[in-house]
């Protein structure tokens, strides 16, 4: 996995993202969202406004091939 600590910290620390609650199953996860800095900086009026994730997510076909070239265990 990745470890996005220190991500997180910046993002914090520079106010884009803020604690907006903790998950409600095992390890009660903090929850974070994003700030009205972080929308202005994008020049976005509301979150929905980001284009879809789906366009710059590869298909399962992409993944698989990458996982076999690089010789990852369950490929």
């Amino acid at each position: 996995g990745v470890d996005p600590d220190g991500v997180l910290r910046t993002l914090t620390a520079r106010g884009y993202v803020t604690q907006v609650g903790r998950d409600p199953g095992p390890g009660q996860a903090i929850l974070f969202g994003t700030t009205a800095l972080f929308l202005e900086r994008l020049g976005l009026d509301h979150l929905g406004d980001l284009p879809p994730i789906a366009q710059y997510v590869p298909g399962a076909d992409v993944v698989e091939a990458l996982e076999v070239g690089l010789g990852i265990d369950g490929a």
